[in-house]
């Protein structure tokens, strides 16, 4: 990924009431590795895995069937 590559898309994410961060999400985003990442470094539990895997998935595909039309 390039310094300057434009994310896709940036999800913000809130840890807790009024605390927020954010995930970049670039074309090439392994989805499993990023929501790994992002859980592992604000100390989030395996629900929180699976549900950021499957909407980073799902907003990857999305961008691929919109190029594709």
């Amino acid at each position: 990924m390039e310094e300057d590559e434009k994310p896709l898309y940036v999800m913000n994410i809130e840890l807790e009431k009024g605390v927020f961060k954010y995930i970049k999400i670039y074309k090439n985003t392994i989805p499993e590795e990023l929501a790994y990442e992002f859980c592992k470094e604000n100390k989030l539990d395996i629900n929180s895995l699976q549900y950021l895997t499957e909407n980073i998935g799902h907003l990857l595909e999305n961008n691929t069937k919109n190029k594709d039309e």
